[in-house]
């Protein structure tokens, strides 16, 4: 029997087909595997290399699917178009850089696994139902990197003085700097605040918040004030996307006040200090040292001193490490001014794609709405409709999480070097997948209308 033959099954869960469930599967594994860094847990894993034969395996069989199952190139154009130049603009910074070795590296171990991770997503997420499985193992992937760290604070194991506080850790080698662990911890809020209304089950609502509680906890301890402006950034666009103003400032400033007010003395210190004094440590004076650096260097070297080579011009040059420990500047010296116009057209695509997608999906949600409602009054017609309905309310929830945290980590960005992070590879990837799943939702709804003649008036 079809799915259209089943009795309340929605027929929009099939319409393009998915591609099959086995390939699916493996990038739920793959999403699994990166997010919780599973090679540093298993060693035999880590032996085989197993990301890069995972990844290169679901590499084919992606490309096998779009030559059974073509994307919608068009619907993404600019995105694409972005992405190319991206890769052309760190591509050509690699022959020239001062660290020839480590750009290679940085290229191949970086950019091409994380940009796979986007065609993945573009390529197998197609349906609001494999939407959905792919943000339950997103998530779970947080969810297991907040408790196991929360587990460290508890027992005192992942907690070390540093700055003037002590500042919690994360316990695998990807998230065991504080600023890591505290924008990883960052990434869950906006998902969840926009996730939360869209789950029925109450046992995966509750799930939900106790992740949110563990990676405030995570946020608060590791003592960056990275993820504190990260935190304030995500509290201050969830007031500017709410449709009630009023409610989204009061739940917004009411989270806020909580949250200081629970913080540990140091750790409010560590807040406050934003835009003031530190008590200890001199990690501002650090801070704007690096950046002083960093502009002499973007300077001098107007075209970029090479990809993710900027930490050993400096230290050549001055004596000192570390990187920009901003997203602007470490864009602009590590791939110079021409990269940073191509960075900045990446971004504005992405941003523009999700807005347009949500734009989109808040008028299918009217539409959808309406045809529920005279569907009601007809023998039958609700069938697979409030399915329907639901698929476009979580997708839009999806968009307008995804639209925060870009959000987020474009304020982060003062504070932290994110250039190689798998931050901007999800957004892309999803991004495309929600531009393809809108069509579909479209198309769909469009097919309902006109079987209860409502097609004419809806024009």
């Amino acid at each position: 029997m079809t799915a259209q033959g089943i009795p309340g099954r929605s027929r929009n869960r099939r319409i393009g087909g998915d591609p099959p469930a086995w390939i699916f599967a493996g990038l739920l594994l793959y999403t699994i595997s990166v997010y919780t860094a599973l090679g540093e847990r298993i060693q035999w894993l880590a032996a085989i290399r197993h990301e890069l034969l995972l990844g290169t395996a679901m590499a084919i069989l992606c490309i096998w699917v779009i030559l059974k199952l073509p994307l919608p190139i068009g619907a993404y154009r600019s995105i694409v178009v972005a992405i190319v130049a991206l890769f052309i603009s760190m591509l050509t910074q690699v022959p020239f850089a001062a660290d020839r070795q480590l750009a290679w590296n940085t290229f191949f171990d970086r950019i091409i696994k994380q940009a796979l991770f986007a065609f993945f997503i573009a390529t197998l997420i197609r349906s609001p139902r494999y939407l959905r499985f792919f943000m339950a193992a997103f998530l779970f992937s947080l969810f297991w990197v907040y408790q196991e760290a929360v587990r460290g604070l508890i027992t005192g194991a992942l907690v070390w003085y540093n700055q003037g506080i002590e500042r919690l850790h994360g316990a695998v080698v990807l998230y065991g700097h504080p600023n890591g662990l505290s924008l990883i911890a960052v990434t869950c809020l906006p998902f969840v605040i926009f996730l939360q209304g869209q789950v029925r089950n109450r046992l995966l609502r509750i799930a939900l918040l106790a992740t949110a509680g563990l990676a405030l906890l995570c946020i608060i301890y590791t003592g960056s004030r990275a993820g504190y402006v990260g935190t304030l950034a995500v509290l201050s666009m969830w007031w500017l996307m709410s449709g009630n103003k009023i409610r989204g400032a009061v739940l917004a400033l009411l989270l806020g006040v909580a949250t200081l007010v629970a913080m540990p003395g140091q750790y409010k210190e560590r807040f406050l200090s934003i835009g003031g004094e530190e008590k200890e440590g001199h990690s501002k004076e650090a801070r704007l040292l690096l950046m002083s650096d960093a502009w002499q260097i973007f300077l001098d070297n107007p075209l970029g001193v090479g990809l993710n080579s900027f930490e050993y011009v400096r230290y050549v040059r001055y004596g000192r490490g570390q990187d920009t420990h901003n997203l602007y500047l470490q864009v602009a010296t590590h791939i110079g001014v021409q990269g940073l116009l191509v960075f900045g057209f990446f971004v504005g695509s992405l941003l523009h794609a999700l807005q347009h997608v949500n734009g989109r999906l808040k008028r299918l949600l009217h539409r959808a709405q309406g045809l529920y409602q005279t569907s009601a009054a007809l023998p039958g017609g609700l069938a697979g409709l409030r399915d329907y309905l639901r698929d476009v309310q979580f997708t839009r929830a999806v968009s307008r999480a995804v639209l925060m945290y870009m959000g987020m980590l474009l304020v982060n960005g003062v504070f932290a070097h994110s250039l190689y992070l798998i931050c901007w590879w999800l957004c892309s990837g999803l991004a495309m997948s929600m531009l393809n799943i809108t069509g579909k939702l479209e198309k769909e709804c469009d097919r309902r209308m006109n079987e209860v003649g409502l097609a004419d008036r809806s024009a």
